[in-house]
């Protein structure tokens, strides 16, 4: 990931939600350049995500608009969250491109994820992460142990800190697939059973290689943000921290529907739980 294309992932978010905002308000562009004393062109680029927006300038515009508290703060959240938050402390092995999306998704409130093959990072257990980081850095020790705690410190944040919802529709590939080994993987599913069970704020559905064909091929997420930020954001996954970024409501509101029909097709969390212990004894 590019880091210009880095840098148009949020602008775009922001964007298109000011855009929102100033056509709810009744306001034009002229409006919105009359307040932050500039020309229509800089709005215009503001909200197609050509460009960024300084803080007090967001906060100016935010208040125009007469936004509410809990949209301001989810907006203000993603325009300065690369002055702080977990992932400083890893900007050595974490690309631009892949910070941005751990920044956006800092302000999620619900992570929808499709993960046909292996078990998506925010359920890794540390052997589990370790084995994948290996097969990614082509066993390079050092740099797989600092992806591990960065592994550890995302699900920090996210799980128990912030306490994003996470659904997880599992492929039953993924309950084959040794990575790391038999060993690794037993642990691996037995901590996915745990988690099941309830104590974390994750769904976990299980879909069997008996369900048939899904309708989807690939493995995606989808980023949900409540009515501050509409109407989401599609990952959909790429080889290393690559992807693809959707945000169109189109696009959202397709994936999203491919996701409640793999929903659908897949397991009771109940019985999911159950598929995976008797996984892991196999």
């Amino acid at each position: 990931m590019t880091s210009e294309r880095a840098l148009s992932l949020r602008q775009r978010l922001i964007g298109a939600t000011l855009r929102r905002h100033r056509e709810d308000a009744g306001c034009g562009l002229q409006d919105a350049a009359r307040t932050l004393g500039c020309d229509r062109s800089k709005i215009s680029r503001i909200e197609a995500g050509e460009r960024g927006i300084r803080l007090a300038e967001l906060r100016q515009l935010l208040s125009e608009y007469d936004v509410d508290e809990p949209a301001r703060d989810t907006l203000e959240a993603l325009a300065q969250a690369t002055r702080s938050g977990w992932w400083q402390e890893y900007r050595q092995i974490l690309s631009a491109g892949y910070i941005d999306l751990l920044i956006t998704e800092s302000v999620a409130t619900h992570i929808t994820i499709y993960a046909p093959l292996l078990v998506p990072e925010l359920l890794h257990t540390e052997d589990y992460a370790r084995a994948v980081a290996l097969a990614s850095t082509g066993g390079d020790k050092e740099v797989a142990d600092a992806a591990v705690a960065a592994t550890m410190a995302r699900q920090e944040a996210v799980l128990r800190e912030r306490g994003t919802m996470v659904t997880v529709v599992l492929g039953e590939a993924a309950l084959r697939q040794e990575a790391g080994g038999a060993d690794v993987l037993r642990g691996q599913l037995r901590h996915l059973a745990r988690l099941g069970r309830g104590g974390f704020p994750a769904v976990i559905q299980v879909l069997p290689f008996t369900a048939g064909a899904a309708g989807a091929n690939g493995g995606f997420s989808v980023l949900q943000f409540g009515p501050a930020l509409p109407p989401g954001l599609v990952v959909v996954d790429g080889p290393g921290d690559g992807g693809i970024y959707l945000d169109a409501p189109e696009s959202v509101a397709a994936y999203a529907g491919a996701f409640t029909r793999l929903q659908q097709l897949a397991l009771s969390p109940h019985d999911s739980a159950r598929m995976l212990l008797e996984a892991a004894h196999d």
